[in-house]
């Protein structure tokens, strides 16, 4: 894994938590606004990581065989 590779896999991951925190805090206190900005935050996160690494089935799979 290269190194920008790994700040990216961990800034995503810290959106991640920061958009699970958001969605767990939105069911205890029943607030649907922070839901919706919980699930935003999820899908921002994740869209910006696959437009990073411009990632395809196929670099998953390769990605998957590398480690194999």
């Amino acid at each position: 894994m290269k190194m920008r590779e790994r700040v990216w896999t961990v800034i995503t991951l810290v959106i991640a938590g920061i958009a699970m925190g958001l969605i767990v805090t939105s069911i205890f206190a029943k607030i649907p606004l922070l839901l919706i900005a919980g699930l935003a935050v999820l899908v921002l996160g994740q869209m910006s990581y696959m437009h990073l690494f411009g990632m395809t089935k196929k670099t998953y799979r390769r990605a998957a065989q590398d480690n194999a």
